[in-house]
């Protein structure tokens, strides 16, 4: 049987899902072609974010006074074994620092980012590794595996065992953890992966929706795949329970589910009639075609607690409202994120709506403005008392409500407003108010109903992460009175 290489990062996507490796597979076979690995703006500006804290921490390094390897690196053509071969040992040297370790080891094959030359208690010395990872809280499992490997490959390259292995984060914090801790775990999995490996190509696994697809290569494989299935996975918010109580009934697709009736299924009766009216409305629009506006119902109230019951929520208008929306950039820096602009609408004593925004280009601004914001919103409650600040799902809120705690600034006067109802959630009134045919109840799916045309080049929050990043880099105007645009829409 011929052994199959993997590297730590095809098994945390292994981890995310199972039938990735299936699909490798079939291309390392030739069953598949090879996929193409197009990386939107966005993707590509978090690997420059990973690779620029990468770079910090190898730059701590050099400054702190330790010795630093860096070792040569691969050359055009040349096999990873190859690399391998030709980098030895470096370990025996006993420098301080070893910057980018090539392994092969028992079927995985990976790249540590560091290894670090800890004393032994004997007088000697052994290497710990140490990975740079952009995530600012705690280690995640597939990074936890991945140190497991080079754990094991040090110790089989230099007969020292790490007691510890380490991840930089991007807050600045290092996370450390005992290997012995983990290697229980690691060696679990490790078995279910080589049973995972010697399946190969044939392996009874199914695409499914999880984490991984945003970043997946295989992903329009597999929602073609969907597509041509009439899969229930396109229904927003099924649990993957429920598809399984469907299949025993012998529904598994949407246009079976729409005229669903009477069959016995093992879904709560508001539940389920409520997938039967999504999928039914679905199927119509898929009917009326791209270019007609999404069909949809209006849900009566019932015994469920929530459907049917969104417009409960709406408190009534007020010539003071007003509507919410920010735009947060995740690795403004490796160590922080920014809200770089809070905007609302408004009605001005004419009637007409316009339109608020405060920008923030630093962590100091983004204190003063989210205090500058709270304020307003205060004065207009104080001059409007029926006034609501209407969002559309929770973030705005939350965020707000984060950064007055951890900039220390507005709190009171925040709790205060959400005490008293201000805030109002348009997502959770619509979700439970109306059903629409469409695979989403994002605003830009619901908004349809409304025939609104946006008026500006971005496309989603990300493309205006992107811009933003253009903005820090040359300094172009231009590229925030875009994103004021979309955020305005």
């Amino acid at each position: 049987m011929v052994r199959r290489m993997v590297t730590p990062s095809k098994i945390t996507a292994w981890l995310d899902c199972p039938h990735y490796l299936t699909l490798r597979h079939q291309v390392d076979d030739g069953q598949l072609p090879e996929p193409d690995v197009g990386f939107g703006s966005f993707s590509r500006l978090l690997q420059a974010k990973g690779e620029l804290h990468e770079r910090n921490c190898l730059e701590a390094y050099a400054q702190s006074g330790l010795s630093v390897h860096h070792v040569p690196g691969r050359q055009e053509r040349e096999t990873l074994a190859a690399w391998v071969a030709r980098v030895g040992n470096p370990l025996a040297e006993g420098y301080d620092v070893i910057y980018q370790m090539p392994f092969i080891h028992d079927g995985v094959r990976g790249i540590a980012d560091f290894l670090e030359r800890v004393d032994t208690p004997d007088g000697g010395f052994a290497y710990e590794p140490v990975d740079a990872k952009l995530t600012r809280i705690d280690a995640k499992p597939g990074h936890v595996l991945q140190l497991c490997f080079y754990a094991e490959a040090i110790a089989a390259l230099s007969s020292q065992d790490p007691a510890q292995m380490h991840i930089l984060l991007g807050s600045g914090r290092r996370e450390a953890l005992k290997v012995n801790e983990f290697r229980p775990y690691w060696r679990r999995l490790r078995g279910q992966l080589a049973a995972a490996l010697d399946a190969g190509p044939e392996a009874r696994t199914a695409p499914e929706k999880c984490g991984h697809c945003a970043f997946c290569e295989f992903f329009p494989h597999c929602e073609a795949q969907w597509r041509e299935a009439d899969s229930l996975i396109f229904i927003p918010g099924i649990r993957p329970a429920e598809r399984a109580a469907l299949a025993v009934a012998e529904v598994t697709r949407l246009e079976q589910l729409g005229g669903l009736d009477g069959q016995p299924v093992r879904i709560r009766g508001p539940r389920l009639g409520w997938l039967v009216e999504q999928a039914r409305l679905q199927v119509q629009a898929r009917l009326d075609g791209d270019g007609a506006d999404p069909p949809f119902s209006i849900m009566e109230a019932g015994e469920d607690a929530t459907l049917g019951r969104g417009f409960e929520l709406m408190p009534l208008p007020d010539p003071g409202d007003v509507f919410l929306d920010f735009e947060g950039h995740p690795f403004w820096r490796p160590d922080a994120g920014l809200f770089f602009l809070l905007g609302l609408i408004e009605r001005n004593g004419a009637g007409d709506w316009v339109y608020r925004e405060w920008w923030a280009h630093d962590r100091d601004q983004e204190a003063q403005k989210v205090a500058e914001l709270v304020e307003y919103l205060g004065q207009r409650r104080a001059q409007f008392p029926g006034m609501h600040a209407y969002h559309y799902n929770h973030t705005e809120r939350t965020a707000l409500q984060s950064l007055t705690r951890e900039h220390g600034v507005a709190e009171a006067e925040l709790g205060r407003l959400v005490q008293a109802g201000v805030f109002v959630d348009l997502f959770a009134v619509a979700r439970n108010a109306i059903q629409v045919g469409t695979e989403s109840y994002g605003l830009k799916s619901l908004e349809r109903l409304t025939n609104y045309q946006r008026n500006h080049d971005i496309d989603k929050g990300a493309g205006a992460v992107v811009r933003y990043e253009q903005f820090i880099a040359d300094g172009n105007p231009a590229e925030l009175t875009a994103i004021a645009a979309y955020i305005e829409d």
